[in-house]
């Protein structure tokens, strides 16, 4: 806890006691402390509500970002009057709980907000439920790597590996291996090696080949990054070839494919200028690289996907996490600003739910129970309710043939579900979408193998509020590459 015995220090003005693993409440005493007026306890295990005596402080710089204080912020935050002169307040908050309503102050007091972890509050206003189950695990628990779809498998490529091994400390390691899972079968499997080691790569799937490009590997002697330039594609076998050079390499970039092109903006290298504006195209077909309109801002972590000849962009990191959805259409070659999501993003994962026409954005920085669907024609976003998700950070997500989004690997911080350290994840689930006042569309499927009778099998009865005429049946089709049964049904609006 912090040491109540500070509080005598009355001619204290600057207190530092970030990153020293502090647990308990931030004491309202602290802030009563006439002459302090810098704080930093940012970095620990602080618990509890901000008290209310900071309103009335002295306060001009508090750094409390990075601990598990929850509640509402106090009342009058934007009201603080020890301004100084020609300067403003700082306060920054993110990645704490802090439950809404986040004030917006004018002028005077600047309030960091950023990412919060809102999964214990009960005022957020879901609009909808993600019901997750778990799946097959991976064959390597890993984070910040490559994945997309086929349609038939999720790919995972390269990133950073974590091996458990027992009571001692668990090993981090770039990998170069490819897993792919297959959803009717529930396996995940060993598909490709020999790609670079590296981590916070991308990856996209045309004509028959997957594509990995980006990302960056720490190099021990000279304690630097490397960032790959080389496009490496892996055929239908699973052989490894270097096809292409990124004209302007970067780790951590959007990525999206639209009439078999290959898009890539935004990312960073630490090398050449930092977090990237840059938009190219590639088409593997002709090995052809071209720079298109910049983005209107520079920013590394962000996510997207291409929908009906437009890039929708969410989330990116240029010191602070972002909320402003951008939109570039590649007919005109132009970018906007469409919207604004509730919360700012990173390190997410983006995937296109082509059966209700939503983009699904999950996980987060320090929200890592985060999902939300974006609406591309009305451009509304809405949070849903994740029900027995996994958090994670650095993941993969997909939507793949057989109907439901796909969410695996990643990354769990110090301090969630009581973690003594970070963990690398393996873990694959399957999520089915609702969501409330719309109609949904969901899939039912069955093996064939379970139909010993012969003949189609069908679906009937009632599914919560959705209610069909009680001799109504929906006849399951056949599909014999997968020797299965499936079912499309498009369930009426309501709460399932």
């Amino acid at each position: 806890p912090i040491p109540m015995w500070i509080m005598g220090l009355g001619n204290l003005n600057e207190l530092r006691l970030d990153h020293n693993n502090l647990s308990g409440h931030v004491p309202p005493e602290l802030f009563e402390m006439p002459n302090l007026t810098s704080v930093r306890l940012d970095n620990n295990d602080l618990t509890g509500n901000l008290p209310a005596t900071l309103v009335t402080s002295n306060i001009q710089f508090l750094k409390i970002d990075d601990n598990n204080l929850t509640g509402v912020l106090p009342e009058g935050l934007c009201d603080m009057q020890n301004v100084p002169e020609g300067g403003q307040i700082d306060i920054i908050l993110y990645g704490n709980y802090f439950c809404e309503p986040y004030p917006s102050c004018d002028s005077g007091v600047s309030l960091n907000i950023g990412q919060q972890n809102f999964s214990e509050c009960d005022n957020v206003n879901y609009q909808g439920i993600a019901y997750f189950e778990d799946v097959a695990d991976m064959n390597i628990a890993r984070y910040g790597f490559g994945y997309t779809t086929d349609g038939m498998y999720a790919y995972a490529a390269s990133g950073e590996a974590w091996f458990s091994s027992g009571d001692d400390e668990p090993i981090w390691a770039q990998t170069g291996e490819v897993e792919r899972y297959n959803p009717y079968t529930n396996n995940w499997e060993i598909f490709a090696d020999g790609l670079l080691p590296s981590v916070y790569t991308d990856a996209q799937y045309v004509d028959g080949y997957v594509y990995v490009f980006g990302g960056r590997t720490y190099i021990e002697e000279t304690d630097s990054d490397s960032i790959f330039a080389t496009v490496q594609a892996i055929d239908s076998l699973g052989q490894v070839s270097d096809v292409s050079m990124m004209p302007h390499p970067v780790t951590y970039a959007g990525s999206a494919v639209w009439n078999d092109t290959i898009y890539v903006w935004g990312g960073s290298n630490p090398n050449s200028g930092g977090e990237s504006d840059k938009l190219f195209s590639y088409v593997p077909h002709n090995n052809t690289w071209t720079e298109l309109a910049p983005m209107p801002v520079s920013y590394g972590s962000v996510e997207g996907v291409a929908v009906n000849g437009v890039i929708y962009s969410f989330g990116g990191y240029d010191g602070n996490a972002n909320s402003t959805i951008y939109a570039y259409d590649i007919y005109t070659d132009t970018w906007s600003a469409i919207a604004d999501a509730p919360y700012p993003s990173s390190s997410h994962s983006v995937a296109y739910d082509h059966w209700n026409h939503k983009i699904i954005v999950t996980g987060d920085y320090h929200n890592i129970e985060y999902v939300s669907s974006f609406d591309p024609e009305t451009y509304e976003t809405k949070v849903l309710q994740a029900d027995n998700m996994a958090g994670r950070r650095h993941s993969g997500s997909v939507f793949m043939d057989n109907g439901g989004l796909y969410i695996f690997g990643g990354l769990q911080y110090e301090g969630y579900n009581g973690h003594e350290d970070y963990v690398g994840l393996g873990s694959t689930q399957r999520a089915d979408l609702v969501y409330h006042g719309e109609e949904t569309m969901v899939t039912f499927w069955l093996d064939a193998e379970d139909v010993p009778c012969g003949g189609n099998p069908w679906v009937s009865g009632t599914f919560n509020e959705w209610n069909p005429e009680s001799d109504t049946t929906y006849e399951m089709t056949y599909d014999p590459y997968w020797n299965e049964f499936s079912v499309d049904l498009l369930l009426e609006p309501g709460y399932y």
